[in-house]
């Protein structure tokens, strides 16, 4: 008798402590989304839902409020005013310095490679890394892109039209960028090359999607749980393997004296420092893993939409076809750094590409010290604050008709009647991505070096709305088939030049 009157009085006071938690929000009269359960981010993984339209939904029910909670544990608040995402991210930066961090365990130092680190050790790796993002390393890196893409531009062998996924060529044409710039292997020669890869991206997630869910259900979980979960989670088979490719090619570069112009010779170079914060072999390979993270999906998709976009839209794309040819018949039909720097259309069409398919759906800042927004309201410390880049970039309130696909929306008046925190591609603020070029880089180089050679159109069985991969950090879709035709002008182009 006494114990079912006690475990009635345990469960009846977690249910008002629960219940009391839930109503975190409305006590404190935010706008919010009322909460069922520890988390609405759940619904991400239990209703199958891409990140892009999980934060659009809530950006969308939030409306028209400048601001609302939607999770409380762990606490997360949404951002939706332009003003007051300039006020988080850049003015009151200090307080929200931290992000919340990805995959991140304290006892894995595979994990802590930038994006997860804090305070003056994010500041000092900030600075180490930035100079191998400058224009002069690029310049001189972008060779090796180059290369990349001329390698890519041989595997479309075809001499009449021929349906095409694009996403497969391009996820090696991206996978041999990264690898090349990043530890001087070119994944496409190696034996084996694609399982290889595959291999490494399992040191980020597991490859079954029971995997890939458990590793994003550890994502939503509070960080004093997460931070401390094993980092078997997050696909530790493949560790092994990975550290002795890099310590090899570590090796082979000191034992042959040999220098090139990628990632590895910035990290040996960090390495053989004579300063306080030692650059270590685990930040070598930690910073590996996060370029491999950031930059591999992301920069497929883009490129694979862009593709896409232009072969829905004949006009644009011949728009484009002419300054591309121009481009090259202004350098000889080389493939260079300033090359990619003269068509500016394609930038316009990047930018667009970006807007509309937003690859990635949100980011977040950790509120560190308690501060309050504009209007007095105060934010905890501890409490998450999210931007959702695809609420923003489909608002009909900054993009008219926002699922047009319209390049002439970053056309220099455009841009400059917006407010510049309403198109995030990249972050904002101080922790912008530091790839941010490199990755434009491996764009334009891809689409100058397909569309020089082929026009793409697109079957009407294939011309609909995509609907994103759910259970993915960043917006993706399993394949976009489109129609390769070669260019018939572009023999007359080549007898020009």
């Amino acid at each position: 008798m006494y114990v079912v009157v006690f475990l009635s009085s345990v469960i009846l006071l977690l249910y008002f402590i629960l219940r009391h938690k839930l109503r975190y929000w409305e006590r404190r009269g935010v706008p919010c989304i009322r909460q069922n359960f520890l988390s609405s981010e759940l619904d991400w993984l239990i209703k199958d839902k891409s990140r892009f339209q999980y934060f659009k939904d809530i950006y969308d029910e939030l409306a028209p409020h400048k601001y609302g909670g939607y999770s409380v544990m762990p606490l997360k608040i949404m951002i939706r005013d332009p003003e007051y995402i300039k006020y988080v991210l850049t003015k009151e930066y200090d307080s929200f310095s931290s992000r919340e961090k990805l995959f991140f365990t304290k006892t894995d130092p595979l994990t802590h490679f930038i994006f997860n680190l804090e305070g003056k050790e994010w500041k000092d790796t900030r600075a180490k890394l930035t100079p191998g993002f400058s224009s002069g390393k690029l310049k001189h890196m972008f060779e090796l892109i180059s290369e990349c893409a001329s390698e890519m531009d041989q595997t479309i062998n075809i001499t009449a039209e021929k349906t095409i996924d694009v996403t497969k060529f391009l996820r090696l044409y991206v996978m041999n960028v990264i690898f090349t710039c990043t530890y001087g292997l070119k994944v496409n020669k190696m034996e084996n090359g694609c399982e290889i890869f595959l291999k490494m991206a399992g040191l980020i997630r597991g490859g079954s999607n029971f995997s890939k869910k458990l590793a994003n259900f550890f994502f939503i979980l509070p960080s004093a749980i997460r931070h401390y979960v094993t980092s078997s989670a997050y696909g530790t088979y493949s560790r092994d393997f990975f550290k002795k490719i890099v310590l090899d090619c570590i090796r082979h570069r000191e034992e042959n004296h040999i220098l090139r112009n990628d990632f590895l010779q910035i990290f040996m170079t960090l390495m053989n420092a004579d300063d306080e914060t030692k650059w270590t072999i685990d930040k070598t390979l930690a910073h590996g893993i996060l370029y491999i993270m950031a930059g591999f999906s992301t920069t497929t998709s883009a490129i694979s939409f862009l593709l896409y976009e232009m072969a829905k839209h004949p006009h644009m794309q011949e728009k484009l076809l002419q300054e591309i040819d121009q481009a090259f018949q202004e350098s000889d039909g080389n493939l260079d750094y300033d090359t990619v720097q003269k068509p500016v259309y394609l930038n316009k069409i990047i930018s667009e590409t970006m807007r509309k398919y937003c690859i990635i759906g949100s980011f977040s800042r950790r509120c560190t010290t308690t501060c309050a927004l504009p209007d007095g309201f105060v934010i905890e410390k501890g409490t998450a604050v999210v931007v959702s880049t695809s609420g923003l970039h489909h608002d009909p309130q900054y993009y008219p008709n926002p699922l047009k696909f319209d390049p002439e929306r970053f056309n220099e008046e455009n841009k400059n009647a917006r407010h510049p925190y309403v198109y995030m591609p990249f972050g904002a603020g101080p922790r912008y991505c530091i790839g941010e070029r490199f990755s434009i880089l491996m764009i334009k180089a891809a689409t100058m070096t397909v569309l020089k050679k082929f026009s793409v159109s697109i079957l009407p069985e294939n011309d609909f709305e995509f609907i994103f991969m759910p259970n993915k950090l960043t917006t993706e879709v399993e394949k976009i088939n489109l129609q390769f035709k070669p260019r018939e002008n572009m023999k007359k182009n080549l007898l020009i030049i």
